[in-house]
Parts: C-alpha cells; structure tokens; sequence
C-alpha cells in the first residue's frame, strides 16, 4: 500500500474575526460571516458527519493528523459505483483531526479536536475550470482562509487531477470485511510516480532560498515538474510534504517544489545517513522539512519526522 496519497488538504491559519453589533444581523449571519467560499458555505453542511456516510479515514504520519471523509447519500451512492462522472449535487467532506495520546492506553493515539474541514460540490457548468468540482476549505470555525481563493481552487483541482480515472475524487469506500479487503489487495493501485513527475537540479542552479537550507555537500536535488507548482498556498505546502519525503527516501536526494514567484517553496531531506530511525518497527530516516511561511513575517517552517523504506 502507499505510504501517501494526495489528498488536497490545508493548513491552520486562522482568520481574524470581529462580530458588528449591527441590529439588522442574524444571529446566524454573525455566526458564519466569512463561512463561504465558492459559493459554498460551510452552514449548509452542519452536522454533515452526523448524517452522511463515513467513506474513509486516513492518517498523516508526519503531523499525527487524522482524516475523516464523508459522502452525502449521492455521492456515497456512485462512490461504490466506481463512478467517473458523479452527478449533481454530489458532496464530500473532510474533517482533519489532531491525535492525541490517550492517557488511560498511552499506546494508542485518539481523535482530539477538528482542525479543518474541507469540501468537494459537484456542479459541473459552475465549477467547469476545476473538473466540474467546487472546492472550498475552512477553519475549526468554519471560516475561511485569508488566502486568495482562486489559487486555494485551481491548487486542489491540478492535485485532484492526478486521479481522473476515480473522477478527481482520491476516496475509496474502506474495504472492512474479509471477502472485500482479499479484493483490495488485488486491485492495481496508481503510484504517485506515474502521475507525478521530478527533475534533477545541480547544486548551482538551485534556486538561493532552497540551496541556503540544504547540507553543504548537496551536489544534486529534485524539483516537481508538475502543473501543482503554479498554485502553491500553504495547504500544499503541507500536503506535498509526504510525497517529496517518500521520493527523497527512496532518490537519498534533496526535494523540493517552488511556485512562480521563486518565494514560496517546500523543501524535504535526510538529515543524516548514518543515523536510521524506527517507526511500527520498519527502518527509516530522520527528515527534516522546511516551507515558507506565507503572508506573515515569521521564519520559515520547519518540522522533523521519521519516514520509513
């Protein structure tokens, strides 16, 4: 099975929020005052999980951060259809939930609060330049993210191209039962390889703000050659980090992807050889990720995490 799967998902920015004391305001209007994006509003869909079918769960190793999708009954419907083309109205929602440790069964790590959700609206003539999919991202709160929502659409839509053969949707039905996972296992799955592709880079003709951050002894890297380059907000960033550590790991090379402004960027690399580390009891490498912190002053970010061969 693949260690990562894209899945177009973003970070936690949150948004400022003042409430007017305006009379002729609803209470649900001050409530949910920047809770659209697209068209899309995140009041119409209270209660979804509550509701909808849970289609999946995924985890991201690297941030301890856990995914819940759900379809509404539509969606849900032509999902176990195997459908290319879902019809209107159409929905699926995701909610990203930090794990934390549980303190009866420190062992095992359980959902603590949401941290985002993010939705999928199929409306094919509306949403035409994004695959006939509408995509809108939110807060814990429900609100909006203070980045340009044209970029935040047209980067989950260039990400969800790498699965049209699923019709753009990365979610697939959990196979629970005996009889159903012996057919998962035998289904050909699509590595991100064959969608996705890399270039190497010299040493000198990367780009100055990803070379300042690599080991000095770096004579080659890998750049993403893909059309997910030229939308690139902080949700990338964060997504992309898996699959530029799953290549790195398996090149022993530097990688890294960097939007047209030569400003934002997301770099991952072995930070040292010599030393392996140990995850579910499979050997791997330390890793260290740096991206640029969009739209603040603050230095850019940097996490380590474990990835394994």
């Amino acid at each position: 099975m693949n260690k990562f799967k894209l899945l177009m998902l973003t970070s936690m920015i949150l948004l400022p929020f003042s409430v007017s004391n305006s009379a002729e305001e609803k209470p649900t209007d001050k409530l949910y005052k920047f809770d659209e994006m697209n068209g899309i509003k995140f009041s119409d869909y209270l209660d979804f999980e509550k509701k909808w079918k849970l289609v999946t769960v995924r985890y991201r190793k690297d941030t301890g951060e856990m995914r819940l999708t759900y379809a509404n009954d539509l969606a849900f419907e032509h999902l176990l259809k195997g459908s290319k083309d879902y019809p209107e109205g159409s929905v699926f929602a995701k909610i990203g939930i930090k794990t934390v440790e549980d303190k009866a069964f420190p062992s095992s790590a359980v959902p603590g609060s949401a941290r985002r959700y993010q939705f999928m609206v199929r409306e094919k003539k509306k949403f035409e330049s994004t695959d006939g999919w509408g995509y809108a991202l939110f807060d814990k709160s429900g609100k909006i993210y203070p980045e340009d929502q044209a970029v935040q659409s047209a980067a989950c839509a260039a990400c969800h191209r790498i699965v049209p053969e699923r019709g753009y949707v990365f979610s697939e039905v959990m196979e629970l039962s005996l009889f159903q996972g012996e057919k998962a296992r035998t289904k050909k799955e699509t590595h991100y390889s064959e969608r996705i592709k890399f270039r190497e880079v010299t040493y000198d003709k990367l780009p100055e703000l990803i070379r300042k951050e690599l080991p000095p002894v770096t004579k080659l890297a890998k750049q993403i050659d893909h059309e997910i380059s030229k939308f690139l907000f902080q949700g990338t960033l964060d997504e992309i980090k898996p699959l530029l550590a799953e290549e790195s790991v398996k090149t022993k090379l530097p990688v890294f992807i960097i939007g047209p402004d030569n400003k934002t960027f997301a770099v991952v690399f072995i930070e040292n050889f010599e030393i392996m580390c140990e995850q579910e009891g499979k050997k791997g490498y330390f890793m260290k990720a740096v991206s640029s912190s969009l739209g603040t002053a603050a230095p850019n970010y940097e996490n380590r995490f474990c990835w394994t061969l």
